[in-house]
């Protein structure tokens, strides 16, 4: 998901919206920072980390580059908070040094070992508090950012007990990836759900590499075409087009907080190596050049 797909004309850095799910999420990636309230119902959700359940009180804090997928249960009501990547890099730099999701936040998007997915417990009482700033937030159709700034902040407050204290707002359990028939979907989704989720990992951790469906079948002790049809029914695309979409996600970022990385370095850096090809992958994905894009979101 791109900033385009979630950011109202006129709201290009920093917005909310609630939304309710009832079919799964299919492993996504995000160009932009997102917390996400739930508010009610329960679901799956499936990161590089591993299985995390959701439910009412639970807190998704995901950074730029981050993926997951959600596979709800029954109904699930969220509160979604989006901050674009020159947002958070500008005028909320200072969200980097909070405790407990400043870690996340702060961490470029793809670095070896590093979490890009937190999700918290929150505490009733916490939960309860963030109802009102939510809606408040959510309703609010101001185009001063100023004032969804000051949404943002009323937001915060209500938060900050459970960031300053683990028992207002604990981790949520992970747990490995596990096997079994989807409820919610006619087919096998979490069949292969460890594989699939290996093979995204990879991909992310190891964007610069010279990947091939082979290679990736390999690491994933599966057959190609076995990697290729599971990897379709959980993602809703082919192994080799995520990676496309994954590098042109990144290279974006790259270009929005980089000024000293050049466009054939920036673009080395996530895999593609001759410059006129990843140009061609850019316009292919934002419909515009890598060196124009870098000029607009300057």
């Amino acid at each position: 998901m791109t900033e385009a797909d979630v950011f109202p004309p006129g709201q290009r850095a920093l917005a909310a919206e609630s939304t309710a799910l009832s079919r799964p999420v299919c492993a996504h990636t995000h160009d932009f920072a997102e917390f996400a309230f739930v508010r009610s119902g329960r679901a799956e959700q499936h990161t590089e980390q591993g299985v995390t359940t959701l439910r009412e009180g639970s807190l998704i804090v995901m950074a730029p580059g981050g993926w997951h997928a959600i596979e709800p249960e029954n109904q699930v009501t969220l509160t979604n908070v989006y901050l674009s990547g020159s947002l958070l890099n500008g005028e909320l730099a200072w969200l980097a040094d909070l405790p407990r999701i400043g870690p996340v936040l702060r961490q470029p998007p793809g670095r070896r070992g590093s979490t890009s997915v937190m999700t918290l417990e929150l505490d009733p009482t916490i939960h309860r508090g963030t109802e009102e700033p939510l809606e408040r937030f959510v309703e609010a159709n101001e185009q001063n950012l100023f004032s969804r700034l000051a949404r943002l902040f009323d937001l915060l407050a209500a938060l900050t007990p459970a960031l300053e204290d683990s028992g207002l707002g604990q981790d949520a359990d992970t747990r490995p990836p596990h096997h079994r028939r989807s409820s919610t979907t006619s087919h096998l989704v979490t069949h292969h759900r460890h594989s699939v989720a290996h093979a995204i990992a990879l991909l992310h951790d190891r964007i610069d590499q010279n990947w091939t469906l082979k290679a990736l079948a390999r690491e994933t002790a599966l057959s190609p075409s076995q990697l290729a049809r599971v990897f379709r029914a959980d993602t809703g695309t082919s192994p080799m087009a995520y990676l496309q979409q994954i590098r042109a996600e990144r290279l974006a970022y790259l270009l929005r907080t980089t000024d000293t990385t050049t466009v054939a370095a920036a673009a080395h850096a996530v895999g593609w190596n001759d410059p006129s090809y990843a140009a061609r992958r850019f316009r292919a994905h934002w419909h515009t050049t890598p060196h124009a894009y870098r000029n607009r979101v300057r």
